[in-house]
């Protein structure tokens, strides 16, 4: 588009990265709680959630895989405090339909009640993360379908595990 009219419709460049940011988010998280909806026990729930992940990512090519949030905050986050900011909110998010999976799971059993679920869903937001980037450096979904298979079976209790 024209730069005028880009200026109609954004203050400025960081007005529409936040936008972007902001529609992305809202498509991820949607896409998270939709693959842990509430139809069955939390290690099945993580299993669908997994297998649409591992779909979504097999249908395109794995050097341009990522996360949007993850992919800006690795190239600006660290010189635009205010985007930082932004993008840990879109994580926090995220990190909060895990959680609310992970407590779910402390009530059926499958997680040990002594277990912080904010943390196992921080590590879940983290990993992903990780693995995202990983899967562009591999150029596979190996990272992917490795992370699918063993981080279920770090967070849930034995008996699950053996489902696997």
């Amino acid at each position: 588009i024209l730069k005028g009219s880009f200026y109609n419709y954004f203050e400025d460049k960081d007005t529409f990265i936040t936008a972007v940011l902001d529609k992305y988010a809202g498509e991820w998280r949607e896409f998270v709680e939709k693959g842990l909806a509430t139809k069955g026990d939390a290690p099945h729930r993580f299993d669908r959630f997994f297998a649409a992940l591992c779909k979504r990512y097999s249908s395109v090519d794995a050097r341009s895989c990522g996360c949007l949030a993850g992919n800006l905050c690795q190239e600006r986050a660290a010189h635009d405090s205010a985007l930082a900011g932004h993008i840990e909110i879109i994580f926090a998010s995220v990190q909060d339909v895990f959680r609310h999976a992970i407590e779910d799971g402390k009530k059926d059993g499958s997680v040990s009640p002594d277990a912080d679920a904010d943390a196992l869903a921080d590590l879940v937001v983290n990993a992903l993360q990780g693995t995202l980037l990983r899967m562009k450096a591999a150029r596979s979904l190996r990272p992917l379908e490795v992370l699918s298979k063993y981080l279920p079976a770090m967070i849930f209790r034995e008996k699950y595990q053996t489902r696997r």
